[in-house]
């Protein structure tokens, strides 16, 4: 990461009105400020560079993304930080319910096992729910990874993605199923 550069904050009002105007130069402008200093903050929370990079890179596609105005009370820099911290602590629990879910679903792992044979169960596991997730149409994706990774409301993914609620509701139900499949497989042939 490169080193925060101290430059002058634009005046807040002048970032807002830039995004509120849908002016060009509004998203370019909070990426060249604000790019570099979010990564440090979130450097100080995780311990992964690739993690740190995607959230602040989703932060700043959702704003672009999304276009919305933006009403603060407090300031742009605040409700960046703010944002990224959120998304660092969904990412936590996030990773935290996904390792308790695959050691619920590999099954087989005792106290009695070898660490290492633990660790290449997980990373089966991993590696058949990496397939499933890639071999998913992008729009049955598209809304898992969603509702998995953002905790976005079906409702809001339905908005985001540009579909009705039910085709959502369908879809995130599709790829459950398949796998809850595909994992009972995986199961049944260890």
């Amino acid at each position: 990461m490169k080193n925060v550069k101290s430059e002058p904050e634009l005046d807040k009002d002048a970032i807002v009105d830039l995004i509120n105007s849908s002016d060009q130069r509004a998203f370019p402008t909070l990426y060249r400020i604000y790019w570099d200093r979010l990564l440090v903050f979130a450097s100080r929370y995780l311990n992964d560079k690739d993690s740190c990079e995607e959230i602040v890179q989703e932060l700043f596609v959702q704003l672009h993304i999304n276009k919305l105005p933006l009403t603060l009370k407090a300031s742009v820099s605040s409700y960046l930080y703010s944002a990224v911290r959120n998304r660092i602590f969904n990412h936590i629990r996030n990773r935290s319910v996904y390792k308790r879910h695959i050691h619920i679903a590999s099954g087989k792992v005792s106290d009695s096992q070898n660490y290492v044979e633990q660790l290449l169960s997980v990373k089966e596991l991993q590696s058949v729910i990496d397939e499933v997730l890639a071999g998913l149409p992008q729009r049955y994706r598209e809304a898992y990874l969603l509702r998995q990774t953002e905790q976005y409301p079906v409702k809001k993914i339905a908005v985001a993605l540009n579909r009705p609620v039910d085709t959502v509701e369908k879809q995130i139900r599709k790829v459950h199923g398949i796998l809850r499949k595909r994992l009972l497989l995986y199961r049944s042939f260890d």
